[in-house]
């Protein structure tokens, strides 16, 4: 096989160029790095499941109310239901993925995205992320409560006041 003077240039210039480039290709930018930290985090978190409950119950309210307003449909019709409306979930899951990655990238640093993943890892953060969604659930219902009896209490000294105030009679 004969090389030609610019084929033997063109062929070192590529062995030298190549081994210079792919380092550069293969190592990911900051942003790639903080992406996939993002991404590691948002795995600890479970965020990726929220789509899955998020499809079950709109499922839940969606096919309900169509076979009330459609209700003369074979069961086939509501099996197709629910086929579009988990084909149109699993498209738009990668959207919300890359909408709370947007999210995080905006509020947190590369530091505290690593330090979270970091804490996450530990059996301490794994036992945090167990039990978030109890306590979560029990802290607004005890929210809910001190609302309660707050509304109650200023309404009761409020209706006393208006009293001495003469603007209700007893």
């Amino acid at each position: 096989m004969k090389f030609s003077i610019l084929s033997a240039a063109m062929l070192a210039l590529g062995l030298v160029i190549t081994p210079v480039m792919q380092p550069l290709q293969a190592a990911p930018t900051d942003k790639e790095k903080q992406v996939e930290a993002i991404l590691e985090l948002l795995s600890h978190l479970e965020i990726d499941n929220i789509g899955d409950d998020l499809f079950a119950m709109m499922a839940e309210r969606t096919v309900p109310t169509m076979r009330a307003s459609v209700p003369n449909l074979p069961e086939e019709a509501y099996a197709m239901l629910h086929e579009e409306l988990s084909s149109a979930f699993k498209r738009a899951t990668a959207d919300l993925l890359t909408s709370n990655v947007r999210l995080y990238l905006e509020h947190l640093s590369p530091e505290e995205v690593n330090d979270l993943n970091a804490f996450y890892s530990t059996p301490s953060g794994k036992k945090m992320l167990q039990v978030i969604p109890m306590l979560m659930q029990q802290s607004l219902y005890l929210g809910q409560e001190w609302i309660q009896r707050l509304d109650r209490d200023v309404r009761q000294t409020w209706t006393e006041r208006l009293k001495q105030e003469g603007y209700l009679k007893e």
